[in-house]
């Protein structure tokens, strides 16, 4: 396939990457695929960004650094909110929890979740995500001033945000191109 004009940002891009994985998993390559990317493949900017932090935290967890695998994907997790909610105009406090920031999503996306009776199960899950990431947070938090060199979060609580998060953002991108 003729790659023209893009071949050295191509070929930039894809050494870059080798570097990062290089530097990130010991020298352990198995497999690289490269493919152009049709139109419909190409995914929104803050979508791209989260898919990082998962990509980042999944690199912790395989390390052994749970606590910064959280931290990773519940600031992704919340910026990615955040930009939907400024994209839809809709008003939210910076400093708020998860739980808060999915209020405001769950609140614009009411009337876009039919039939309501389902939209009342999803506000539920989506709350419930909201909670549970807010939960493991402040659990780490307090823990941490009490006791500041032990590891508190443990892989599964980090693998646990970090599955939920992916799911509700995969829900909202799918939502987000029924909007568009």
């Amino acid at each position: 396939m003729a790659l023209g004009e893009k071949k050295e940002q191509v070929e930039r891009d894809i050494m870059s990457a080798l570097v990062k994985f290089q530097k990130g998993s010991k020298d352990l390559l198995s497999t690289v695929s490269i493919r152009q990317l049709a139109e419909q493949d190409l995914e929104r900017e803050e979508d791209l960004a989260f898919r990082k932090a998962v990509e980042d935290a999944d690199l912790f967890i395989r390390e052994g650094s749970y606590d910064h695998a959280f931290d990773r994907i519940h600031t992704a997790f919340s910026d990615y909110i955040k930009h939907i909610l400024t994209e839809h105009d809709v008003h939210f406090e910076t400093d708020k929890s998860v739980y808060a920031l999915l209020t405001k999503l769950q609140g614009y996306y009411d009337s876009h979740i039919q039939p309501s009776e389902v939209g009342d199960r999803i506000k539920n899950i989506l709350l419930s995500t909201g909670e549970l990431m807010d939960t493991i947070n402040e659990l780490r938090n307090s823990i941490a001033a009490v006791h500041p060199d032990g590891q508190l979060i443990k892989k599964r609580e980090a693998q646990l945000a970090m599955g939920m998060a992916d799911s509700v953002v995969d829900y909202i991108e799918d939502i987000e191109k029924e909007l568009s």
